[in-house]
C-alpha cells in the first residue's frame, strides 16, 4: 500500500500526463504564408494583474503576440509597449464569480 492507502497499480503512474501521438506535418497547403494568417485576440481589465501579464507577453513575444495580427480589447485605453494599445470598447468588463472555486465565470 502507498500513502493513504492507495494501491500501486502495474503500468499506471500517477501526476504525469499520458502519452500523446506525434504531431503530424502541417499540410504543404497550409505552409504558405501568403495566403494563411492567425489573428489572436484578449479581453484585458485595465487594472491589476492582467496589464503587466500582457506587457511581459509583448516583451517576449509570448502569446498572442506570436500571431500574424492580434488585438487587446479594453475599456480603457492602456499602452503595452511600443505600438500597442489597447482598442477601447462600451463594457464595464464585470464578470461573475463561482463562489465555490472564486474563478471567473468567462
Amino acid at each position: 500500500p502507498l500513502h493513504g492507502g492507495r494501491v500501486a497499480k502495474l503500468g499506471v503512474i500517477s501526476g504525469l500526463p499520458p502519452r500523446r501521438p506525434k504531431l503530424t506535418a502541417v499540410a504543404s497547403s497550409m505552409q504558405n504564408t501568403q495566403t494563411h494568417s492567425l489573428f489572436c485576440f484578449s479581453l484585458m481589465r485595465p487594472a491589476g494583474y492582467e496589464v503587466d501579464l500582457l506587457k511581459w507577453q509583448f516583451l517576449h513575444q509570448a502569446s498572442i503576440f506570436g500571431c500574424d495580427e492580434y488585438d487587446i480589447y479594453s475599456n480603457r485605453s492602456v499602452n503595452l509597449g511600443p505600438g500597442v494599445d489597447t482598442q477601447v470598447i462600451a463594457s464595464d468588463l464585470l464578470t461573475a464569480y463561482d463562489a465555490g472555486t472564486d474563478t471567473v465565470l468567462n
